[in-house]
């Protein structure tokens, strides 16, 4: 299990998560996984201004070393993409 917390730090833009561009790898690896958030917004998947979103990967692996999580957060006006990237090592 893999804990998170996202923060919109922008003053103005809100940001839109894209669970479609959630990828999970270990090494060349990919891995499935199950996603499970809460926001502070009141508004599923979206991060206005200063709001911020927790959850949680269930990830399972038999292999030792880190796991990269990356998706995409998405300006709701422009549709620019911005990368979210951390990576995990499995105690």
């Amino acid at each position: 299990m893999i804990s998170f917390a996202l923060t919109n730090r922008s003053p103005a833009l809100t940001v839109r998560l894209d669970p479609s561009s959630l990828t999970i790898r270990q090494g060349e690896t990919f891995l499935s996984g199950r996603l499970n958030t809460r926001d502070s917004s009141g508004q599923p998947g979206l991060l206005p201004p200063s709001s911020a979103q927790i959850g949680t990967l269930s990830v399972r692996t038999t292999q030792p070393g880190p796991i990269t999580v990356q998706w995409a957060a998405v300006d709701v006006v422009t549709g620019q993409r911005y990368p979210i990237s951390f990576t995990y090592t499995p105690k």
